[in-house]
């Protein structure tokens, strides 16, 4: 004889009300990245900006090569590409923080984040060239001001003698150089952990 079956069968468990294990890691690691990309490219872009500061009035004030100026110029705009990267940056944490708790506001797409850190590399790419430049016309200018100075020779234009101005210069395409490419890095990164396929 066949049993009846039970006319109270046990319910389902309910559904997980938590993110997915794959959100979960990509929020982790959106975060993880943003906030050192965030403050890596702060922290270098601050002292590429002071760098910058104390260049400009002494530019100004006594007589520069031409050079000088023009390394200052790409190192100025390295530093806005760089500003522009450390917002993005702080814009991964935020999407992470979106993918973690449940809020009014719809949830990040796959696929604006991935537009966004393709800028991001593509942002990083640009400031290292645009600093790239200015570091090798300050540099040139540098070089060639330590080679023309006649040993012993006293000289009286200023454009000819290498002055602390002139190493600023270089110091802060350098800077420049660094938060573009940590920058890109941390794109880079996070772009490759996040448009992979889930396993």
């Amino acid at each position: 004889m066949l049993s009846r079956p039970d006319s109270n069968p046990t319910p389902p468990p309910p559904p997980s009300r938590g993110p997915r294990p794959s959100l979960q890691r990509i929020a982790a690691t959106l975060q993880l990245g943003g906030w050192i990309g965030f403050w890596v490219q702060l922290a270098l872009g601050l002292a590429a900006i002071l760098l910058l500061l104390i260049a400009v009035p002494g530019l100004a004030g006594q007589g520069a090569a031409q050079g000088v100026s023009i390394g200052i110029f790409w190192a100025t705009c390295g530093v806005i590409v760089a500003a522009f990267n450390t917002v993005l940056s702080f814009r991964y944490t935020r999407i992470a923080k979106g993918l973690i708790h449940k809020t009014n506001e719809p949830q990040p797409r796959k696929t604006e984040t991935v537009q966004l850190l393709r800028m991001g590399i593509y942002a990083g790419m640009i400031g290292v060239v645009l600093t790239l430049i200015g570091s090798g016309v300050a540099v040139y200018v540098l070089v060639s001001k330590a080679v023309s100075q006649p040993a012993g020779v006293a000289i009286t234009d200023p454009t000819k003698i290498v002055r602390p101005l002139d190493v600023f210069v270089v110091v802060a395409n350098l800077a420049g150089i660094s938060a573009n490419f940590m920058g890109m890095v941390i794109s880079l990164w996070l772009y490759d952990r996040i448009d992979r396929p889930s396993s």
